[in-house]
């Protein structure tokens, strides 16, 4: 039986989002921007309602993360500055 719970936050100061491997910001020549994604490298989404805190939902088949949804249409304004991932990006 599948799962949903939140799994985090996170804040949009460009009203954008990017999703994608983090190892691809670390150096900007992996990033080729159009006007739909980032090609090769991940998705940038946009046009989704623009600055604010957005919740992240995993699915999970047991222990397994199977899928992640973002919700964009309940931005609650949250002050950005406050929004602190659950779990820290390794380098």
């Amino acid at each position: 039986m599948k799962k949903v719970k939140e799994i985090g936050r996170f804040a949009v100061d460009s009203g954008r989002c990017y999703i994608g491997d983090p190892y691809y910001l670390t150096d900007p020549t992996h990033i080729v921007e159009t006007d739909d994604n980032i090609k090769g490298w991940g998705v940038l989404a946009e046009n989704f309602g623009g600055d604010g805190g957005y919740s992240v939902y995993g699915e999970y088949d047991g222990k397994q993360l199977v899928r992640v949804i973002i919700d964009f249409s309940n931005s609650d304004n949250y002050p950005t500055s406050k929004i602190i991932s659950k779990r820290k990006i390794k380098k």
